[in-house]
C-alpha cells in the first residue's frame, strides 16, 4: 500500500490551536457578514433598472477573468443574500472554496488565487432607489398620478394642422404629454 509520509510541522503559537495541535493554514478568511451594503447611486434608479445591471454583470462577468463554476457560485450566493438567506449564501461560498478577505461579496477570490469582484449593485439596492419607473428621458412620470393641478392646452399638431384641447396636469413631463396627444 502506498502513502504519502511527511515530517511533522513545527507549531508556532501564531499557528498552534487551542487544543494544543497544529491548526490548518486557510489563509485569511472571513465568515459572510449578515449585514446589506447601503450605497447611494449616482443617478438614481429604478428596480428594474438595478435588476436589468444586474443582469448585463452576470451576463458579461464570466467572459472576462476567472472561471465559469466560481462565477455561477457567486451569483447563487448573491441571490441567497438578497433573500436574507445568509446560511446558504455561506454554504455556496464553502462550496466552491471562495475566500473572502473582507467578508463581503465585493472582493473575494477562488482557491487558485484568482479575484473575483462584485459591484454593489448586484448585493444590494441603493439608498436612493426610485419608487416608480422613469420615462423614455429618465423622469419619473406622472401619468395617471392625480398630482398636480389639471391644465387645459389648444395645441396644433404638425401631422394634421389642426387645433385641438389637450388636458395635462401641471407635474406631467413634456414626454408624457406628448403621449396623451
Amino acid at each position: 500500500m502506498g502513502g504519502c509520509v511527511g515530517a511533522p510541522r513545527e507549531t508556532t503559537p501564531s499557528t498552534a490551536s487551542p487544543g494544543g495541535g497544529a491548526a490548518p493554514l486557510t489563509g485569511k478568511n472571513v465568515p459572510l457578514r449578515h449585514e446589506r451594503i447601503r450605497w447611494k447611486s449616482d443617478m438614481p434608479l429604478t428596480e428594474t433598472q438595478v435588476r436589468s445591471k444586474r443582469e448585463e454583470f452576470w451576463d458579461t462577468a464570466p467572459a472576462f477573468e476567472g472561471r465559469r463554476e466560481i462565477w455561477d457560485a457567486l451569483k447563487a450566493a448573491a441571490l441567497a443574500i438578497e433573500t436574507h438567506d445568509y446560511n446558504l449564501a455561506q454554504a455556496i461560498i464553502d462550496g466552491a472554496n471562495i475566500t473572502l478577505p473582507n467578508g463581503a461579496l465585493t472582493d473575494c477570490y477562488d482557491e487558485l488565487g484568482t479575484r473575483y469582484q462584485l459591484p454593489v449593485y448586484c448585493l444590494s439596492f441603493p439608498l436612493n432607489i426610485l419608487p416608480r419607473s422613469p420615462d423614455k428621458e429618465g423622469h419619473p412620470e406622472a401619468e395617471g398620478s392625480m398630482e398636480g393641478e389639471a391644465l387645459v392646452l389648444r395645441v396644433r399638431l404638425s401631422t394634421t394642422s389642426v387645433d385641438t384641447r389637450l388636458t395635462v396636469r401641471s407635474t406631467d413631463t413634456i414626454a408624457t404629454a406628448k403621449k396623451k396627444a
